[in-house]
């Protein structure tokens, strides 16, 4: 089940505003992680750049093959430690974005108030009285 199912959230359209809510030590983490991964990224630009070294000189393969793995491996463990901490920050700060964009909310987000919070910033606020049952009971 995705977030926005779970929560109603549409976080591609709430990350900027909860971004801003997040604490100084979950941004730098978050910063960490996606400089990991641009890092992990690099180094598998520096092995495609030495391919053609290696056309010219046969023993630069090994360095090659050395690079594309190793990036492989940084850039596998920076990615999953990126998504986990992007996915973390939603479930674990957006009862403080809640809070912020004025809803009296505490405790996990469930599916209406992340619904009522998603519209406000897809400038859809004006739709929110049509959201009062959402979502319907099955």
């Amino acid at each position: 089940m995705s977030y926005r199912q779970e929560c109603g959230l549409d976080l591609p359209s709430v990350w900027p505003r909860l971004w801003l809510v997040l604490p100084d030590t979950a941004r730098a983490e978050i910063k960490e992680a996606r400089e990991a991964v641009s890092e992990a990224t690099t180094l598998a630009g520096w092995a495609v750049l030495y391919v053609a070294v290696a056309y010219l000189w046969w023993p630069a393969f090994l360095l090659v093959a050395g690079l594309f793995l190793t990036a492989r491996q940084r850039g596998r463990r920076a990615v999953q430690a990126y998504a986990l901490l992007v996915e973390a920050a939603p479930r674990l700060h957006a009862s403080d974005l809640a809070r912020s964009l004025g809803f009296d909310h505490t405790g996990p987000l469930d599916a209406r108030t992340g619904q009522a919070m998603t519209l406000p910033v897809q400038v859809q606020g004006h739709l929110i009285p049509l959201t009062v049952g959402w979502p319907r009971q099955r």
